[in-house]
């Protein structure tokens, strides 16, 4: 949950870290634990890569299912319907199977868009676009997309493993 938020500026080497300051010093009214802060160009963004962008598009899905289905569910069904077919032989038997985490980078992105039309379309959930997260309306859900990664990474590779 976002919890504070504001702007610094950098100009002529100085920084002006006040507004910082201020919303920094809200937590210290009893609001215990641990917090993730991710400073972006307020006009331009890093681009998020496609890994990124798919468990971003996944988390909007869920939320905006009515039966929340968890990312990975939506990962796996999502493989079986755009990924393609990967072979491969195993003591002479050819093997297939879907992977997106196998995908180059360009293919990736081409599938991530597929999936966010069959969202809109089939489900009516609008999820943003690789460009509409460079939008400063979007500044919230891209710090959140990004200082989630790894954590959403991990948790797909445990599940990988436990398997």
């Amino acid at each position: 949950m976002l919890q504070c938020h504001g702007k610094i500026r950098v100009a002529d080497g100085i920084l002006f870290d006040r507004e910082l300051r201020d919303s920094l010093s809200k937590l210290q009214d009893g609001n215990d634990g641990e917090y993730v802060f991710v400073v972006v160009d307020k006009n331009k963004k890093k681009s998020l890569g496609s890994l990124r962008h798919l468990f971003l598009v996944l988390k909007v899905i869920s939320d905006g299912l009515a039966d929340h289905p968890t990312p990975d569910q939506l990962y796996r069904y999502f493989s079986d319907i755009f990924a393609p077919v990967h072979k491969c032989t195993i003591a002479g038997e050819t093997y297939e199977y879907y992977d997106l985490k196998k995908e180059r980078q360009v293919d990736l992105g081409v599938i991530v868009a597929k999936i966010i039309q069959y969202a809109e379309k089939k489900w009516g959930i609008k999820v943003p676009t690789m460009t509409d997260l460079g939008q400063p309306e979007n500044s919230e859900l891209y710090a959140t997309a990004y200082a989630n990664q790894w954590d959403e990474w991990s948790q797909f590779l445990n599940t990988q493993q436990n398997k």
